[in-house]
């Protein structure tokens, strides 16, 4: 809402703007929704329709929200009715009690206090949801660029599991290893074509007795072999 001092010029440029010359000047002041006159202080504020335009919007938002939530849409019309229900008898308490003469001045009072709460509330909301976005960004980006295990891990893991078991690799019947046996298991455990697995196996299992090449291939590790 934009604010303007209260005066004939500005009257008029508000009226010539507003197309509504076919209209009095004094009966399109007070059928306008659009404008606050306080003429206490003097001042026109313009922008109503669109500030409550701004609040239906937000409303649009927060109902998106409980549905995502799991409320039907049902649950979600009682639970704003019921808040309306009950502002509207707030205020219809209030009024009455005021002088009339002090009414004009205690609604602008009202609206401008609306606005800069509900502004602050938008602000905030809006805030939370950008903080959300940059986070699942962040989250996506970092389970992209996270990094594998070399293949070599998955080798050694692997015969140390075999060894646990008192097993050996598939190997055929002249004494090698089944390569496509091997690159099958390879492709099951790391998500590869498995012919670097298999190289990995045939690579550490010379060395898989010898405590300073396993040290010297993986770095120094406190395992017992």
């Amino acid at each position: 809402m934009k604010k303007l001092e209260l005066n004939i010029d500005n009257l008029f440029l508000l009226w010539e703007a507003d197309n509504m010359k076919d209209k009095y000047l004094d009966e399109w002041m007070k059928n306008n929704k659009d404008l606050l006159i306080d003429f206490e202080n003097e001042i026109i504020y313009t922008g109503l329709r669109k500030f409550f335009k701004d609040i239906a919007i937000f409303t649009e938002l927060e109902k998106q929200d409980l549905l995502n939530e799991g409320y039907s849409k049902d649950q979600i019309k009682l639970r704003f009715n019921s808040i309306n229900n009950e502002q509207e008898i707030r205020l219809k308490n209030l009024f009455p009690n005021i002088p009339i003469e002090d009414r004009g001045s205690l609604y602008i009072e009202l609206i401008l206090k609306m606005k800069d709460q509900f502004y602050k509330e938008r602000s905030d909301y809006l805030d939370k949801k950008i903080d959300l976005l940059l986070c699942t960004n962040i989250v996506k980006q970092k389970s992209k660029t996270k990094k594998k295990p070399a293949e070599k891990w998955y080798a050694l893991l692997y015969l140390l599991e075999l060894k646990a078991k008192n097993l050996k690799p598939p190997f055929n019947s002249e004494g090698n290893f089944i390569k496509s046996e091997i690159e099958e298991i390879g492709r099951n455990r790391t998500g590869t074509t498995g012919q670097s697995f298999y190289r990995q196996i045939f690579t550490i299992t010379d060395i898989l007795k010898d405590n300073d090449a396993l040290a010297r291939s993986f770095g120094r590790v406190d395992i017992l072999i």
